[in-house]
């Protein structure tokens, strides 16, 4: 690891090494495009209040192609896109965010148990991961949501429970590693709990790496939510780019319709791609040697 990833914080985070991690970070310049994409996408998303249209306002104006009224133009049912697209984003990033934080609650869990204790313990949820890799998760997602009311917390609490492999997988690798390093060893000479060992020693070296893989589930759930949204199992009581989609399909022949969400979620998801990456390489002297 790096200085930057074995910082431990206490308190303050060192001047020093938050202008070391933007000097590694700004190496990449489409990591910086992608990090300004996203501080973009928030702040749409913290003013969605502010757009100049309810997204679900309906007019006589159907079809109406991108002017200074409608920035992005009108839908079917004359609704201004440019609204739509703003309260989507929000909607978009909040069923990410949350449904990843959730992914990543239950992967460092799984992860950190798999990988810190040997025998069986470790060996079962070791099990447990490979077995749920094999499961196509967007299709049981499908199901789950098929089964229950397709609305915006079951669409969450499915791909939360559904997206903690890689995530599990990543923190399992990370423990093996450094259940054998001295300071591990030294904690347990010293009589530490294992509770404590994981917690206060190995956790804050392995939060560098599942923060990379965070950014990157998050790109995955975004596209996760459109596509369920795309077939009809998202929540139309609330606007999201998947919705968009849906409705945009039946009227192709209308470019802007389709197009313009289809930019914004390539280019959301694209952002925390980018991010992860570089953050990947930034915590991996053996990624930044190449």
């Amino acid at each position: 690891m790096t200085a930057v990833a074995n910082q431990k914080v206490k308190g303050k985070i060192p001047n020093e090494t938050i202008k070391e991690f933007w000097r590694l970070y700004k190496k990449d310049k489409l990591a910086v495009f992608g990090l300004f994409m996203l501080v973009f996408f928030v702040l749409t998303a913290a003013l969605a209040d502010f757009a100049p249209y309810n997204p679900f306002r309906i007019s006589d104006e159907s079809f109406a192609p991108p002017s200074l009224k409608h920035f992005f133009g009108t839908d079917d049912l004359g609704r201004d896109l440019f609204s739509g697209v703003v309260y989507s984003v929000r909607t978009s990033l909040f069923i990410a965010v949350s449904a990843t934080l959730l992914s990543t609650f239950i992967g460092v869990f799984v992860g950190a148990i798999a990988g810190y204790f040997s025998g069986s313990i470790g060996g079962f949820w070791t099990r447990v991961t490979e077995v749920a890799q094999t499961i196509p998760a967007f299709l049981l997602c499908i199901l789950l949501v098929s089964i229950f009311k397709p609305s915006i917390w079951n669409v969450l609490l499915s791909i939360g429970v559904l997206n903690w492999t890689r995530m599990a997988r990543v923190v399992r690798a990370e423990f093996l590693s450094l259940r054998e390093r001295q300071f591990v060893e030294s904690a347990l000479s010293l009589g530490e709990s294992r509770t404590r060992i994981i917690f206060s020693e190995i956790l804050p070296n392995v939060l560098p790496v599942i923060i990379a893989t965070f950014s990157m589930d998050v790109a995955y759930a975004v596209v996760f939510e459109s596509g369920l949204s795309f077939l009809g199992l998202g929540d139309f009581n609330v606007m999201s780019l998947g919705i968009l989609l849906y409705t945009a399909k039946q009227y192709l022949h209308v470019w802007w319709i389709s197009f313009i969400p289809g930019l914004v979620l390539f280019l959301l998801a694209l952002s925390f791609n980018l991010i992860g990456d570089q953050l990947s390489i930034i915590f991996s002297p053996k990624l930044r040697q190449r």
